[in-house]
């Protein structure tokens, strides 16, 4: 079942499948990369990637995604994007999850399919990992549903007992997100999920939420592996131990654990040299499959010391810690089988020269002297404070200002109501789209910033703290008050400079996200010759997309509308393309009276 030449693909497992199109995904991360994030919606617009993302395509995957996608993370843990263009369309999907005890930990992503005349699908990713760009080994599982019961089923409880509490922590949510949130915990109730072969039975396990405080991983026997490891919590975990348990971790963590703590384990961590088979799915001629370094998966194998045949395997966000096991939010999928199939030594073999399950990943551990880490204890008071002020509602408030040669201007006012908690560290705040304005917080922040163009007005708020040379930053979501519309408008006019990306903006829209459609209509429009600052339409494709999205009444040609009449200039359309653009109005016009 854990073999590391069974690679996937975080985008394709989001793929809605054949005939079916996402109506909404739900995620949840502890950290969140806000340019990670921006990837997924490549998958629920069904736009084909290949390497990295030009700026129209990304514009027009988040702006398909925008109002389908909803991303939980823990607040304080967003970092700082090194370019601020495009977040504006992420700032719809991401709510900030404020906790009273441990830290917002689980990784899921659950998702509704649709399909006309059909029934929804479902699908359910249970990951170790967070929405950043790390490269490390994870281990992720997919569960797609078989059929929808009449009634509740109770293996469901604690994945719809997740979804119901997010909306009720987070600083705020549009209420239609919340409701719509409410609902697919509803319908997830009813689901039967398509078991994984080997396995003979699922369940889920949610921790942290009331009613759901504690995981328990009491068995004879143990196989564990995760990133963080503590002296309690490996305690914790192997509780009723008979035989000397497997521990997989980093050689960081088993140097900080003491001695008494490792005595009768197996301790490994991932060998120096890993080689990884290649199958036909990762070949050697994929160079998209990032190489994998270090370790972050999180998984528990119990066994029994009878003759019971079966297996419990568990796969999620908990670390061996007390806080991962006990007091943070975690989700875990658990699966039962037979021993010989997803036992402990069918995941590591005895014979420590096997190339089957794990060990061609693993090494035996040898005890080093602990590094000084008095630094690294550092970062992570900084990020324990950056929380704390995260939990901190903050306020974007937005005032006209006078209008200049280059429009209308606006003034931003950054503030709480409430004081930042006390700390020894120098904390500052800026706003993301002016990073060279930046005020130093006493007590509570007040940054004001003049002279914002619409393209520039943001809720995300950069907090910085540092001690010494060392120094932490994160992404604060504000509510911001009084925001122009238009705002998103103006993003867009900004990244639509020149005929040629609106072209390909144009392409995009009216293509329906087929991938291979999409590219013939670029070859036709490069071969045409016009490098789009003229229109043909008779050798573009232009006029074949423009007519079926009148046949089909698709939102695509309103949204276009919009766009060409109201926000782009005519120096970035092609030559003739406002009058062509006034024939397919009157169209439209004569089409909407007759449906």
């Amino acid at each position: 079942m854990l073999t590391p030449d069974a690679r996937t693909v975080l985008l394709d497992d989001l793929r809605a499948p054949t005939g079916y199109t996402i109506d909404h995904a739900v995620a949840t991360t502890f950290t969140l990369d806000l340019t990670a994030a921006m990837l997924p919606p490549f998958a629920i617009a069904n736009i084909g990637m290949t390497g990295r993302p030009d700026p129209i395509t990304l514009l027009q995957a988040l702006r398909h995604a925008s109002d389908k996608v909803d991303i939980f993370c823990q607040a304080g843990a967003i970092g700082v994007p090194r370019s601020e263009d495009l977040v504006a369309f992420l700032e719809p999907m991401v709510h900030q999850v404020v906790t009273t005890g441990g830290l917002f930990h689980p990784k899921v992503w659950v998702m509704r399919f649709v399909a006309d005349d059909a029934r929804p699908k479902y699908r359910l990713l249970v990951l170790s990992r967070n929405l950043t760009h790390d490269n490390t080994w994870d281990i992720a599982v997919r569960l797609d549903s078989e059929s929808i019961s009449d009634g509740p089923i109770e293996m469901n409880g604690p994945l719809a007992a997740l979804l119901r509490w997010l909306p009720e922590h987070v600083h705020h949510i549009d209420s239609d997100r919340a409701t719509r949130l409410r609902s697919l915990a509803d319908d997830l109730s009813h689901v039967t999920w398509e078991r994984p072969e080997d396995v003979e039975r699922l369940s889920f396990h949610v921790v942290g939420l009331p009613g759901h405080d504690t995981l328990s991983l009491h068995a004879g026997r143990h196989l564990i592996i995760s990133p963080f490891v503590e002296d309690d919590g490996l305690a914790r975990a192997t509780r009723g131990r008979q035989k000397a348990p497997t521990l997989i971790s980093r050689q960081e963590t088993l140097d900080a654990l003491s001695e008494d703590a490792l005595d009768g384990v197996d301790a490994y961590t991932l060998a120096a040299d890993v080689d990884v088979p290649t199958t036909d799915e990762t070949g050697e001629d994929e160079p998209d499959v990032p190489l994998l370094h270090g370790l972050h998966a999180k998984v528990y194998v119990l066994e029994p010391t009878d003759k019971w045949t079966k297996a419990r395997v568990l796969l999620g966000s908990s670390n061996a810690t007390t806080p991962g096991l006990t007091g943070n939010v975690e989700f875990l999928v658990e699966a039962l089988g037979r021993r010989d199939r997803l036992g402990i030594d069918s995941i590591v073999p005895p014979d420590a020269e096997s190339r089957n399950g794990l060990r061609p990943l693993i090494e035996p551990y040898v005890r080093q002297p602990p590094l000084d880490r008095e630094d690294e204890r550092t970062r992570r008071r900084l990020q324990g404070t950056l929380r704390s002020i995260a939990a901190i509602e903050h306020l974007v408030e937005i005032v006209d200002e006078a209008a200049s040669a280059d429009g209308q201007m606006y003034r931003a006012t950054i503030s709480t109501s409430v004081d930042y908690p006390s700390t020894e560290a120098s904390v500052s705040v800026a706003l993301l789209t002016r990073r060279a304005s930046t005020a130093d917080v006493e007590r509570r922040p007040h940054l004001v910033v003049h002279h914002l163009p619409p393209a520039d007005i943001s809720p995300c708020v950069i907090v910085t703290a540092s001690e010494g040379d060392i120094t932490e930053s994160t992404i604060v979501l504000g509510r911001l008050i009084g925001a122009p519309e238009g705002r998103l408008d103006a993003v867009i006019a900004r990244q639509i400079d020149d005929p040629e990306k609106f072209m390909r903006l144009l392409m995009l829209m009216l293509s329906l996200g087929n991938p291979s459609e999409l590219a013939a209509l670029l070859a036709a429009h490069r071969g045409s010759g016009s490098g789009g600052d003229s229109l043909d339409i008779t050798t573009s494709g232009v006029l074949e997309l423009v007519l079926r999205g009148l046949s089909t009444g698709g939102a695509g040609i309103e949204d276009l509308d919009h766009l060409i009449t109201k926000v782009l200039d005519d120096n970035v359309l092609p030559g003739g393309f406002r009058e062509f653009w006034s024939q397919v109005s009157q169209a439209r016009r004569l089409l909407e009276d007759k449906r």
